[in-house]
C-alpha cells in the first residue's frame, strides 16, 4: 500500500486477488477497516458541517485545518483529504453568492424580482418573504405564482422546492404556514452541494443509474420464464431511483417533523392516492407492459408486481430504521449520519450500518 492513509479503491482489490479459502476472511478484515475509516469520516465531516451551520461565517482555513488535523489522525487517505478541501470550497462559493446578494440590501420583492424570471410577475399588493439560510436563500411566495416557478401543475401538493438551476435558491408556498419546510428545502441543497463534489471527485458513479431497459427484459421475461429477470429489474429499478430517496429521507429526517414510521409512510403513498413520491410509478407501469408484452398472464403479472412492491417499500422502510439507528444508537449527529451514509446506494444503508460494531 503506498503511504496516506487506507485506501479501500486498493484494498478491496488485494482482498479479491486472495486464494478462494482465505478471500472471506480478506473481505471481512476489508469491511472492519473500511467501516472503522468511514467512522473517522463521519465523525470528521459531521463536525465540519456542524460547525458551518453553527457559524456560517467561519473562516475557511480553519476548516481546512480541521479536517488536515483529524483526519491525519484518522488515517484519511490523500484523495479523502482532498474530498473534504473540496466541500469547504464548495461552501465558500455557495456562500460567497449568497452574500454578494445580501449585500444589494434590497427589499425581498426587489429581491426576488432581480433573482427569478417569472412571466407571471408579482401583483402590487403581493408581497414575499426571504428566509437567508446558511447555503440557500429561501423565498415565501403567494401561492398564485408556486406552481410556475416550480413548473408544475396548479394542483400542486408540494410545500415547496429546492431548485437545482438555481442551488443557492428554495422556494416555499405561503400557504403551507410550515416551520419545517426552509429546515427541509435547505437539506436538499446541502445534499446537491456535497453530491456535486462527491461526483467530481470519486472516479466511480455514485449517483447516476441507468434505467431497465425495456426489450432487453421483454426479451428476457419470454426465454428465462417471470421471476429471476423480474429480481434482476426490481434491483435495477430501486437502484435507479437511489439518489431521489436518499435525498428525501435526509431531508424528512433533518427537519424532524416526521416519526420514522411517517417518513416511510409518506415516500411509499402512490401518486394515486395524491404521494409526492411515487418514484417507482414508471418502474412499475413499465414492468406490467413488460410482462404482459412477453405473454405472461394476467395472475404471474400480478404476482411480479406484488413482489416490486414489496421490495420497494421494505428498502424505504429499512433505509429509514437505518438512519434513525445511526442517530438513536450509536449516537450520531444528523450531519455524521448523514456524511455515514452520503456515498452509499440507499438499498445498501441497513447493511452498511449494521456493519459498526462488528
Amino acid at each position: 500500500m503506498e503511504k496516506g492513509g487506507f485506501k479501500p479503491e486498493q484494498a478491496i482489490e488485494f482482498a479479491k486477488m486472495q486464494p478462494e479459502h482465505l478471500r472471506r476472511d480478506a473481505m471481512e478484515a476489508f469491511h472492519k477497516e473500511r467501516i472503522s475509516q468511514k467512522e473517522g469520516i463521519a465523525l470528521i465531516g459531521g463536525e465540519v458541517l456542524d460547525t458551518i451551520f453553527a457559524q456560517p461565517d467561519i473562516d475557511l482555513s480553519k476548516l481546512e485545518e480541521m479536517i488536515r488535523e483529524q483526519g491525519r489522525d484518522a488515517g484519511l487517505s490523500s484523495k479523502q483529504m482532498e474530498i473534504g478541501r473540496a466541500l469547504v470550497k464548495e461552501y465558500g462559493k455557495r456562500r460567497d453568492r449568497l452574500s454578494s446578494l445580501r449585500k444589494k440590501d434590497l427589499s425581498p420583492n426587489d429581491l426576488f424580482r432581480e433573482s427569478v424570471y417569472l412571466r407571471s410577475p408579482l401583483k402590487p399588493n403581493e408581497r414575499v418573504g426571504v428566509d437567508w439560510r446558511t447555503v440557500v436563500v429561501h423565498f415565501r411566495v403567494p401561492d398564485r405564482i408556486y406552481p410556475t416557478l416550480r413548473g408544475s401543475k396548479d394542483g400542486d401538493r408540494s410545500a415547496g422546492f429546492f431548485d437545482k438551476k438555481r442551488p443557492f435558491m428554495a422556494f416555499e408556498r405561503q400557504g403551507t404556514r410550515s416551520k419545517t419546510t426552509a429546515v427541509h428545502e435547505e437539506q436538499h441543497a446541502m445534499y446537491h452541494m456535497v453530491r456535486e463534489v462527491l461526483s467530481k471527485k470519486l472516479a466511480r458513479t455514485l449517483f447516476e443509474r441507468s434505467r431497465p431497459k425495456f426489450n432487453e427484459f421483454v426479451q428476457r421475461f419470454r426465454n428465462e420464464g417471470p421471476y429471476r429477470p423480474a429480481q434482476d429489474y426490481i434491483g435495477q429499478a430501486i437502484r435507479s431511483n437511489t439518489d431521489r430517496i436518499k435525498d428525501e429521507i435526509f431531508a424528512y429526517t433533518r427537519d424532524g417533523a416526521r416519526s420514522p414510521r411517517d417518513i416511510a409512510n409518506v415516500l411509499l403513498e402512490p401518486e394515486s392516492d395524491g404521494g409526492l413520491y411515487d418514484y417507482f410509478n414508471q418502474e412499475r407501469l413499465s414492468l406490467q407492459k413488460m410482462l404482459e408484452s412477453a405473454g405472461k398472464d394476467p395472475e404471474t403479472t400480478k404476482d411480479i408486481i406484488k413482489l416490486f412492491l414489496d421490495e420497494h417499500q421494505e428498502v424505504v422502510k429499512d433505509s429509514v430504521s437505518a438512519i434513525r439507528k445511526l442517530t438513536e444508537q450509536e449516537g450520531y449527529t444528523f450531519h455524521q449520519a448523514f456524511i455515514f451514509l452520503m456515498d452509499v446506494p440507499v438499498e445498501l444503508w441497513a447493511k452498511e450500518v449494521d456493519r459498526l460494531g462488528k
